[in-house]
């Protein structure tokens, strides 16, 4: 005889009912009871795995549709940008040339009026052809233009070496010594004795010393032809070879030598030939007129 389970259920109402089941059909009813559970946890972890997966995968599409917006804004800003410095840059370049143009036309005018012959000369007068943006050669053949132009500037003896009054002009006067006609190599300018006089250019001092004409007396030569002059001193303050700057001093304003009075007696020679120095005083005054003293 199989074993078999019997259940009895009791109702509040008195009713008593009951069942019967073999121990056999119950595990296999609670076998198949308990699988069907396992199988929907399985299901379930499984969809719940896939909803997870599924919810990442939109988050990172949603995220690399946003990242992708945002680089297409970035890229689009930098585009930007670069067109801008672009055009920053090229107005930059024109405005440089401009810039170094009009400074080489003034470098050429300062040279001409002193009587310096310079190899380039441009004149839109005559002139034409295509127009073409300028390119950098352009830019480093002006740029060398340019520095050749202030090399030879800083060659040519501007300015007065000492304020004062102008006593005596270059050219033909009469010695003030002997009271004869005679011809005036530089410009006399009479100030206090004492003064400092300056080099009116860079340049290397040839030759210092003194001399019964001349008094004390400082040579500086300063290249491409240029040789300055500055007699009757009271006294040199550099030696033969120093090497001298534009605006420094190079001796003190004396009356040694043939003189009478306290004065500088300045000269310019270029390429041996004496020049008249108020043309060189001029330029750096701005032109003012001999009357008015030295600037």
């Amino acid at each position: 005889m199989k074993p078999r389970l019997h259940i009895v259920i009791t109702g509040e109402t008195g009713a008593t009912r009951a069942f019967v089941v073999s121990k056999t059909r119950l595990k296999t009813t609670l076998l198949l009871a308990a699988s069907l559970f396992v199988g929907l946890a399985v299901g379930t972890a499984v969809s719940f795995t896939y909803f997870v997966d599924n919810l990442v995968l939109v988050t990172s599409r949603d995220s690399l549709k946003d990242n992708l917006e945002t680089t297409q804004v970035i890229n689009q800003r930098l585009q930007d940008r670069i067109r801008t410095q672009e055009a920053s840059r090229e107005e930059q370049l024109q405005t440089a040339l401009a810039e170094l143009a009009e400074r080489s036309r003034r470098i050429e005018a300062v040279l001409s009026s002193v009587g310096v012959e310079l190899p380039v000369h441009e004149d839109a007068a005559s002139a034409g052809g295509p127009f073409a943006a300028p390119s950098q050669e352009a830019v480093s053949e002006i740029t060398f233009k340019v520095d050749s132009y202030l090399d030879a500037v800083s060659a040519v003896p501007l300015g007065a070496p000492v304020t004062g009054t102008l006593s005596s002009a270059f050219g033909r006067r009469r010695d003030p010594v002997n009271n004869r006609p005679a011809f005036h190599g530089g410009i006399d300018i009479r100030q206090q004795y004492g003064t400092p006089v300056t080099a009116t250019a860079n340049g290397r001092v040839r030759d210092t010393g003194y001399s019964g004409a001349f008094g004390n007396y400082v040579e500086i030569e300063h290249g491409n032809g240029f040789v300055t002059y500055f007699y009757h001193l009271k006294k040199a303050l550099v030696p033969r070879d120093a090497v001298v700057e534009r605006g420094q001093v190079v001796g003190l304003l004396g009356s040694s030598g043939r003189s009478t009075g306290p004065h500088l007696h300045y000269a310019i020679h270029f390429q041996d030939q004496p020049l008249d120095p108020m043309r060189f005083v001029q330029v750096a005054g701005q032109g003012r007129p001999v009357e008015e003293g030295l600037p």
